[in-house]
């Protein structure tokens, strides 16, 4: 069985290799296309990969129940946690990482005048929509699970009549996704632009 990490490099090469592929799907060999492939508005798979691996790097570690976090799907195995608050000179900004089965999710801790609000965007999981940048599959608020839906699409086949999940989506309002999309690209861009983050 091939680890997190080694699945986490394999994917991030398979990615630039093959940016827009479609996968296929065995049984019926039918064509599927990642909606959201390109689409992320809200950071870019470098920087977000490379706040990972700064997050895991510089981070504390700790161990969390399969039940601490309200997940879109609740994972089988012991969630591996770490959390990092940048530099003051970086914007401040604090970071988490989770890992648990095939899933890596980062959050962003954006704090406003509301409160904090923890804004995850899952970077790797067993879904094949799933990509690093918000607003795609899975991608939620701590508190927003409850509001997500099913994304459900036609396959569009004559031949495999049927349909196929695009995976969880968000339920929140395009207005304040835009917000809090803006706010995570911001905290991304600060802390790679104060040079912050690790080598990939």
């Amino acid at each position: 069985m091939m680890s997190l990490r080694n699945g986490i490099a394999l994917a991030a090469a398979t990615l630039a290799i093959c940016a827009g592929c479609t996968t296929t799907s065995d049984p019926q060999r039918a064509v599927y296309s990642n909606p959201y492939a390109g689409v992320a508005d809200f950071g870019d798979e470098f920087s977000v990969q490379s706040a990972v691996v700064t997050v895991k790097r510089e981070g504390d570690h700790t161990q969390l129940a399969s039940t601490a976090l309200r997940l879109p799907e609740r994972p089988l195995s012991e969630i591996e946690s770490f959390t990092y608050q940048f530099p003051e000179q970086c914007g401040g900004h604090e970071f988490a990482v989770y890992e648990a089965d095939d899933t890596q999710i980062l959050e962003y801790r954006h704090v406003d005048l509301d409160g904090t609000v923890r804004i995850r965007d899952y970077v790797a999981h067993d879904h094949p929509f799933v990509e690093p940048g918000l607003w795609g599959a899975y991608d939620h608020t701590a508190g927003g699970v409850k509001a997500m839906n099913a994304q459900v699409v036609d396959r569009g086949d004559k031949m495999f009549a049927g349909s196929y999940s695009q995976g969880f989506v968000t339920g929140l309002p395009q207005a304040q996704q835009d917000a809090l999309g803006d706010a995570y690209r911001r905290a991304l861009s600060d802390v790679l632009a104060c040079g912050a983050l690790s080598a990939l």
